[in-house]
C-alpha cells in the first residue's frame, strides 16, 4: 500500500468473470445514471454524543503503558478542549473566557473523576455562533469527533497510539491478516476525478472478462463511484457481503473524444496477499505466483531493473550461495508462506542467508514469533513482556528450525523497521544467531505491544493503544522515549552491530541505479568473511 499520483493503491484483485467478454455499447441505454446514489458514504451524524470520550479515557486509564498520563483524566481533559478549538482554527491562548470556564468547572467539581461529556454543551454552545454554525453539517460533525478522541489520544505521549475513523474501520482497514476478498488489479484516480484501472495482471481474469488498463470505474451495482476516494472504494469493496458486482465502465474510443459505456459482471474472490519476496524465487501454492517480486534486482545494464539473479559484489564476483529473504510485514499470511518456503528449500545448497526488514512496520506478534522461531534451535526467551500493571511475562517458542545453526545470518534495518521487524531481529542478535547492518544509528524504535479498541461497537471508529512493553531477550528496551520532554527521542531501537552510513553520493548512486545498495554489500562481505574464518 504504497502512494503514487492520485494515491495509486494495490488491491491485487483477482476477478472471476461471469460472462466471457464485457458486454454494452455508447448507446444511451447504456449510459451510467446520471442521479445514481453514492457507493460511498461517509458515516453520517445528526448529532454528537462526547460521552464516547469517557470510553476513550476508560480504555487508556485500564491498559496504556503510559501510565503517568493515561491516568491524569484532568490532563486528557484539557487537552482535548484544545483539540476542539484548535481545530476550528483558535490557537490555544485564544480559547474564549465561557469555553474555559466550562471545562474549569468540571476541574474543580470532578475530584480526579472528570467527565467528558461536557463537550455537548460546549458544542451546543459553538453551533448558535453563526461562524460555526457549519459544525451541524455532518461531514464537519464528524470531523468534529475525530479532533477530540485524537485529543485524548495525543495527550498520553504514546508515539504509537492512534485514532481510526468509523467509515475506515468498519470497513477493515485495521485488518492485518494479510488475506482478504477483492478485485486484482492496480488502481489509481484520472483527471476527471474516476477511479481508473491503471494496471491490469496478466492472465487473470479481469484480463479474461475485458477489462483493460485505461478503463474508468463510474459504477458498482448501480451506484457512483464519484464520491469514492481510491482508497475508500478498496476498504467498501472488501466489505460487501456478495462478492457478486456489476462494474459500469467507460473506456475511450480510439482517434475519438468520445468514450463507450460498457457493463462487465465480476466475483470477488479472496486475495493473499504475498508479503514476502525470496531469491531464489519459490513458487507459492494455490496458483499465486511466486517470491521474486521486491527483492533487489542485481543483473541487467546499469540503471535498469533487470531479472533477480544472484547476488553480485562490485567486482561481477557472484554469490549463488547466498539465500535472501525481504519480509515487508509480520502478517498471518506472510508466516504461512515464509514457512512453505523454508521448508521447501534444499539448505545444504547455501552458506548464508539475508533476511531483509527495512522499511518493515512490523505486524501481528504470532507471526512474528513464528518467523523468529525458524531460525532459532532452542526454546530460549524470544521477548519479554511488560503490561500496564508491572506484570512480566517471558515469551518462548520451539516449534520447528528450518535453518541450519552454524549458518551465517544478518539481518538489514533501517530507521523504518519498526515492531515486529524489531523484536525478530533483536531475538536472533540477542542469542547470536545473526548481526544486524544498518545505515542508520538505530532502528524506528517501537517496542510496544499494541491493539485495536472499538468504541461503541465501531460506531465513533476504534483507537490504537500500546497495552504492553516488550524487552529484548536481554533485557534491552526497544520503545522511543523523549527523557527530557524536548520533542527528541534520546533513547530507542535497535543499536547495528555493523553501522554503514550512506553519504550523499551513495543515495544519489542508488536512485540512478537499484543495484547499488552498500547495506547488501556489507551483509555479503560479512557471510564472505565469516566463511572464511
Amino acid at each position: 500500500m504504497r502512494k503514487l499520483s492520485g494515491f495509486l493503491v494495490i488491491l491485487a484483485l483477482v476477478v472471476s468473470a461471469c460472462s466471457a467478454a464485457p458486454s454494452g455499447s455508447p448507446s444511451a441505454t447504456n449510459q451510467p445514471s446520471q442521479n445514481a446514489d453514492p457507493l460511498c458514504k461517509a458515516v453520517e451524524r445528526t448529532r454528537i454524543d462526547f460521552a464516547v470520550l469517557n470510553d476513550v479515557a476508560f480504555l487508556l486509564d485500564k491498559y496504556s503503558v503510559f501510565q503517568d498520563t493515561a491516568t491524569n483524566p484532568r490532563l486528557l481533559l484539557n487537552r482535548t478542549h484544545e483539540a476542539i478549538w484548535n481545530y476550528l482554527g483558535v490557537p490555544t491562548a485564544s480559547i474564549p473566557q465561557w469555553s474555559r470556564d466550562i471545562v474549569d468547572a468540571e476541574v474543580a467539581r470532578s475530584n480526579g473523576h472528570t467527565d467528558f461529556s461536557i463537550f455537548n454543551r460546549v458544542y451546543q454552545e459553538l453551533i448558535k455562533d453563526p461562524n460555526y454554525s457549519d459544525l451541524k453539517d455532518s461531514s464537519r460533525l464528524e470531523e468534529l469527533v475525530q479532533a477530540s478522541i485524537k485529543g485524548v489520544i495525543d495527550a498520553i505521549g504514546d508515539p504509537f497510539a492512534s485514532y481510526m475513523s468509523a467509515d475506515l474501520y468498519l470497513s477493515g482497514a485495521a485488518d492485518n491478516s494479510g488475506s482478504y476478498r477483492g478485485l486484482g488489479v492496480t488502481l489509481r484516480t484520472n483527471s476527471r476525478g474516476e477511479i481508473t484501472f491503471d494496471s491490469i495482471t496478466e492472465g487473470s481474469p479481469a484480463e479474461k472478462a475485458g477489462i483493460k488498463t485505461g478503463d474508468a470505474l463510474l459504477e458498482v451495482n448501480g451506484l457512483s463511484t464519484l464520491s469514492c476516494s481510491v482508497r475508500q472504494f478498496s476498504l467498501l469493496i472488501k466489505s460487501l457481503s456478495d462478492p457478486r458486482l456489476k462494474l459500469t465502465i467507460a473506456r475511450e474510443i480510439p482517434l475519438s473524444t468520445e468514450r463507450e459505456t460498457l457493463t462487465i459482471d465480476v466475483t470477488m474472490e479472496t486475495i493473499q496477499q504475498v508479503h514476502l519476496s525470496t531469491y531464489p524465487a519459490v513458487a507459492l501454492p494455490g496458483g499465486r505466483g511466486d517470491t521474486h517480486e521486491g527483492v533487489p534486482y542485481r543483473c541487467g545494464a546499469e540503471g535498469s531493473y533487470g531479472i533477480p539473479c544472484p547476488f553480485v559484489d562490485d567486482g561481477g564476483n557472484g554469490y549463488p550461495d547466498v539465500f535472501y529473504i525481504r519480509i515487508h510485514q509480520f502478517s498471518g499470511q506472510m508466516a504461512q508462506d515464509l514457512e512453505y518456503v523454508m521448508s521447501t528449500t534444499d539448505w545444504s545448497l547455501y552458506k548464508g542467508v539475508v533476511v531483509d526488514v527495512r522499511d518493515n512496520p512490523g505486524g501481528w506478534v504470532s507471526a512474528t514469533l513464528d518467523a523468529i522461531d525458524f531460525f532459532l534451535p532452542s526454546n530460549d526467551v524470544i521477548f519479554i513482556q511488560q503490561d500496564a500493571n508491572g506484570t512480566v511475562t517471558k515469551t518462548r517458542q520451539n516449534r520447528v528450525t528450518y535453518v541450519p545453526e552454524d549458518m551465517p545470518v544478518v539481518i538489514l534495518m533501517n530507521n523504518n523497521s519498526y515492531s515486529g521487524a524489531e523484536l525478530f531481529a533483536a531475538a536472533l542478535r540477542d542469542h547470536g544467531r545473526a548481526v544486524i547492518v544498518n545505515s542508520y544509528e538505530s532502528s524506528g524504535g517501537k517496542g510496544s505491544v499494541n491493539r485495536w479498541f472499538t468504541l461503541r461497537n465501531g460506531e465513533y471508529g476504534a483507537v490504537y493503544i500500546s497495552f504492553a512493553l516488550w524487552l529484548t531477550p536481554n533485557g534491552e528496551m526497544i520503545e522511543k522515549q523523549d527523557l527530557d520532554n524536548d520533542g527528541h527521542y534520546e533513547v530507542g531501537g535497535l543499536s547495528p552491530d555493523i553501522y554503514i552510513p550512506w553519504s550523499d553520493d551513495d543515495f544519489a548512486k542508488n536512485n540512478r541505479d537499484v543495484n547499488y545498495d552498500p547495506t547488501i554489500e556489507m551483509a555479503l562481505d560479512y557471510i564472505q568473511e565469516h566463511l572464511s574464518k
